[in-house]
């Protein structure tokens, strides 16, 4: 609890409140102001506020409520963005995809992307929920990962940092919940809420020398989870604490 009010602090510190906000909607159209009473696309209003502001300041985000079919949400090259949707119904913001062996968000090229209280699921298989690469860092909370058959909800690559800071919530099929290769690391240190029947054939699959934190995670929820708990080659897997297994049906090898 101490680490997730601390990174909280963090971030409120990193995400000041009277930095500009630019805003999305589902039918909104790129323009010159993304406002509120003239939102852009998700991705419109990023690359509004990353021709705005220097390198350096934060770009925050807000998205309305309704469904954002292929976001492309894509945080490059040395940017701070805060993408936030309706935080006292996150399942009101749903990001879904439906294009096979895409991502509905993407953190790339020493950027940080900050992402909370929306859904994200896919209407086919092969999407990934949140992903990242190269010297990223990526924090997340209040995020529903829904159906994502044939994809995963987290995936990083290439001296990534992922980091679950508050409550996450599990119901839908995936691949891995976390996919971690090539000195990533991912900080489950979060409650996990999870709720019905379905297939996770890795909740945690790492390998190149990367780093899975869930020491301090908790499990919670009415599920039934089939697959492989955590399967690591190469790497580093810290369990839960609180004695708590990863969901699934097998142990594997961590």
């Amino acid at each position: 609890m101490r680490a997730i009010t601390a990174v909280a602090l963090v971030l409120a510190m990193l995400v000041p409140a009277g930095a500009t906000s630019y805003f999305a909607a589902p039918n909104g159209v790129d323009n010159g102001t993304c406002s509120q009473a003239q939102p852009c696309t998700a991705q419109g209003a990023f690359m509004r506020c990353r021709l705005d502001s220097p390198p350096g300041d934060t770009c925050n985000i807000q998205l309305a409520p309704g469904d954002y079919y292929d976001p492309g949400i894509n945080v490059f090259y040395y940017r701070l963005a805060s993408f936030r949707g309706d935080c006292a119904n996150p399942s009101a913001v749903r990001l879904i995809g439906t294009i096979p062996g895409t991502a509905l968000i993407w953190v790339q090229d020493h950027a940080i992307g900050i992402f909370g209280c929306m859904l994200l699921v896919a209407h086919v298989g092969g999407v990934t929920g949140i992903a990242g690469r190269q010297h990223v860092i990526i924090d997340y909370d209040n995020i529903m990962f829904a159906n994502m058959s044939g994809g995963q909800h987290i995936a990083l690559n290439e001296f990534s940092i992922a980091s679950c800071v508050g409550p996450v919530t599990i119901n839908g099929n995936a691949i891995a919940h976390a996919g971690v290769v090539n000195l990533s690391k991912v900080n489950l240190s979060c409650p996990i809420t999870i709720n019905g029947v379905f297939a996770i054939d890795y909740f945690i699959s790492t390998s190149g020398w990367s780093i899975v934190d869930a020491a301090h995670a908790t499990f919670t929820g009415s599920f039934f989870v089939t697959g492989t708990q955590c399967t690591s080659f190469q790497a580093i897997v810290t369990r839960p604490l609180n004695g708590q297994p990863f969901p699934g049906t097998t142990r594997g090898n961590c």
